[in-house]
């Protein structure tokens, strides 16, 4: 260690740059001599000490900038405005946390589905989209009406008893002229109900028959509208035939019980072509023929066994207010032959709305909206005459 001797220097040191020695005889500093502390200091920088100096440790802002440039794995960093400082913070913010790991709720187990049911609510859509669409009535229905229809056209066989109500009554009026005249009335009310959308499917249909050629042009005909010879010719058949039947009953109550039944069987021809025809895309008809299959037909054909049965019930009390005293000799001679008739109309339905079906997948490509049109106004025929001919066959008994 240099040892200081008290007269502010080292042995080691020079006097001259010893701020507290004076310059002309090593003395010390007094009061009165530190005004000349300037000129001492001028000395000191005329002279500098060898005593080393420490190297700045911050280089200057050119220098780092220097280096930075000089450096290419070291980026200058850019100063961000403060809405990328926000976004930036936000990012920083987001990383630095760590994720929550997503809370995980049990899975239910898998219900087994439940065979669709149809509620009184569906049902009732149902029917009001077939009074919309098969009906003048004024309904108003919407597209879920319309879809209730496409999906339960097993229900086709209340419209047609429906339609057994209007003919009833305007074969009432006409009929207090004669049968011709209460048949004319009756057939032309339940046509101009119809808006003659079936009779315009049975025109359309008998065009497609009378074409020769492939399924292709019998399917042009069936869309040309112009009516050819087959189409003309089969209305006339089926229409003329329809209305003889109608004003071959004197009586009402008979012409109530068989133009009832007659109209059923023919909506259940309608949804047996409907269940095993294949669909042809485009219309609305595409959609119902689709969705009907042979429970569609179980159950159209149950319908129309009890809407049988209820037309006979309102058939016997009209019987009543009409015959009198009559009445219980024509039950006891009719009863059970009305059940028969019933079961054999109702069976033939089946079988022609089957045997229609099976033409036209083979020869129109599918079942289309004037298929089904036409299986109802030849199945409502078809049924008259099995009622007719099991009228005639019991007779013989």
């Amino acid at each position: 260690m240099t040892k200081w001797d008290g007269t502010g220097k080292s042995d080691k040191e020079d006097d001259s740059i010893n701020p507290f020695v004076s310059s002309d005889g090593g003395k010390p500093l007094s009061s009165s001599r530190k005004a000349e502390r300037p000129a001492v200091a001028e000395t000191a920088a005329e002279e500098p000490l060898d005593v080393p100096t420490e190297e700045p440790v911050t280089a200057p802002a050119e220098e780092a900038r220097g280096d930075a440039a000089e450096t290419p794995e070291e980026e200058i960093p850019k100063r961000e405005t403060p809405e990328e400082e926000t976004y930036i913070e936000s990012e920083e913010t987001e990383d630095d946390v760590p994720a929550e790991e997503p809370v995980t709720e049990p899975v239910p187990e898998p219900v087994a589905a439940e065979p669709a049911r149809m509620d009184i609510k569906t049902g009732s859509n149902a029917l009001k989209g077939m009074l919309s669409f098969f009906t003048a009535i004024p309904v108003s229905a919407g597209e879920g009406d319309i879809e209730a229809m496409n999906s339960n056209m097993w229900l086709a066989p209340v419209i047609g008893f429906i339609f057994a109500l209007f003919a009833s009554f305007a074969f009432l009026i006409g009929n207090l002229g004669d049968a011709v005249a209460g048949g004319v009335l009756a057939l032309g009310t339940v046509m101009i109900l119809n808006k003659f959308l079936h009779v315009d499917g049975l025109i359309d249909t008998g065009d497609a028959i009378a074409a020769t050629g492939d399924t292709e042009k019998k399917r042009r005909a069936m869309k040309d509208p112009a009516i050819g010879a087959g189409g003309i010719a089969v209305a006339v058949l089926v229409v003329g035939g329809t209305l003889l039947f109608y004003s071959s009953y004197a009586l009402f109550s008979l012409f109530f019980i068989f133009v009832a039944l007659a109209e059923v069987c023919g909506r259940n021809s309608m949804v047996t072509a409907a269940a095993f025809g294949n669909h042809v895309g485009g219309g609305m008809a595409s959609d119902s023929v689709e969705r009907t299959g042979t429970d569609g037909v179980i159950k159209s054909t149950i319908l129309t066994v009890v809407l049988a049965l209820l037309a006979m019930l309102l058939g016997y009390a009209f019987a009543i207010v009409e015959l009198g005293d009559f009445v219980p000799q024509l039950t006891a001679n009719l009863a059970g032959r009305f059940f028969v008739i019933i079961i054999f109309a109702i069976i033939v339905s089946v079988v022609w709305g089957w045997a229609i079906s099976k033409y036209a997948n083979e020869k129109l490509g599918g079942v289309s909206g004037d298929v089904l049109g036409a299986s109802v106004e030849s199945g409502r025929l078809i049924a008259f005459i099995m009622i007719s001919i099991t009228v005639g066959l019991l007779a013989l008994i």
